[in-house]
């Protein structure tokens, strides 16, 4: 399971919401993708990271969670855990956002950093802020404005600018684009490399303690 963080006016998850994926040893199962925004002030990072642990049950801002609430599990198993979190920004956005949440999204990576998580920067809307991108998905690669922006959200999060991928949104489209799809594809299987890596490591985490 994936945890997708957006800020409050951004509502780009959801193409890579609801895909179905075939597993590399078992039958079909759904990819599950957990979307949480709104997040602000003092504990705001634990109560976001809380919401993991609440499966199938909406996440509310003005309410608080607990171990009493409906859906909460107190000794979730590792199919329960966020496997990997991925940052959605607006490429449009990244560089009007305020210190406030720059420090924000530099606390809740650090947070997720210690738990062992792995983490991405999806940059959406990348045709907004580039003319020859939004002619041509396909050249968003060689875009010097696409470059900035995925540097400056690298910087944003405080993160390795090579874990920054630009997605493109359909918005207006009318047809399927397949250069904006292959950029979706490439973010899922980024998300689910993360997941992996994070189940290998969680597997061999036991045998470290048996030594």
């Amino acid at each position: 399971m994936a945890l997708l963080v957006t800020l409050p006016s951004n509502t780009d998850c959801t193409e890579l919401m609801k895909l179905d994926l075939p597993e590399p040893t078992g039958p079909t199962r759904r990819t599950r993708a957990c979307a949480t925004s709104r997040l602000q002030g003092a504990g705001a990072v634990e109560s976001c990271w809380s919401h993991v642990l609440l499966l199938c049950v909406q996440f509310r801002v003005d309410q608080a969670l607990c171990s009493d609430t409906e859906g909460y599990i107190k000794r979730p198993g590792l199919r329960e855990h966020m496997h990997c979190v991925a940052f959605v920004l607006d490429a449009s956005k990244v560089s009007t956002c305020s210190d406030s949440t720059r420090v924000f999204l530099q606390q809740l990576r650090s947070f997720i950093t210690d738990l062992g998580v792995h983490q991405v920067v999806l940059l959406t809307h990348v045709d907004k802020i580039c003319n020859e991108t939004q002619k041509d998905t396909s050249e968003v690669y060689k875009s010097i404005i696409v470059r900035q922006a995925m540097f400056k959200a690298a910087e944003l999060v405080g993160m390795s600018p090579s874990s920054v991928v630009p997605v493109r949104n359909y918005w207006c489209e009318l047809e399927l684009d397949l250069s904006s799809d292959v950029l979706l594809l490439r973010a899922l299987e980024l998300l689910l490399q993360y997941t992996d890596l994070y189940y290998r490591e969680q597997q061999r985490a036991p045998s470290k303690h048996e030594h």
